[in-house]
């Protein structure tokens, strides 16, 4: 439900009222992740829309109170591909799940199993 709506209201302060909503959002999400430890200092705005919308980017600096970085090329294909490399690797790390009653193995992280591969190749 949003209010304030009148019949002067234009399809352009609907969608900056969604990118307001949208950038709120975000904020109470980071600043939960910033009680539980995680520092946040800058967004990394990437994809096709906030590198056509300086508007977008602006709103979201002023909500998150944080610098807001956009990239002059596409970085999604990147991002793909680190979570690709991580699935692979970590891929190798699965193990079957213990039986009922066996006790369960130990814990393997991303970076457990990045370290162990590095020291394979010295």
């Amino acid at each position: 439900i949003t209010f304030g709506w009148n019949l002067q209201s234009t399809a352009q302060d609907e969608l900056f009222a969604a990118i307001e909503g949208t950038a709120l959002h975000t904020r109470i999400i980071l600043d939960r992740m910033a009680e539980h430890g995680v520092d946040i200092r800058r967004v990394i705005n990437a994809g096709g829309i906030p590198q056509k919308n300086n508007v977008l980017n602006q709103v979201y600096a002023n909500v998150l109170g944080r610098p807001v970085l956009v990239p002059s090329k596409s970085v999604t294909s990147l991002g793909f591909a680190i979570f690709a490399f991580l699935a692979a690797v970590l891929d190798a790390a699965i193990v079957p799940a213990p039986a009922p009653g066996a006790p369960a193995p130990p814990r393997t992280t991303a970076s457990d199993v990045v370290t162990h591969n590095r020291g394979a190749d010295r």
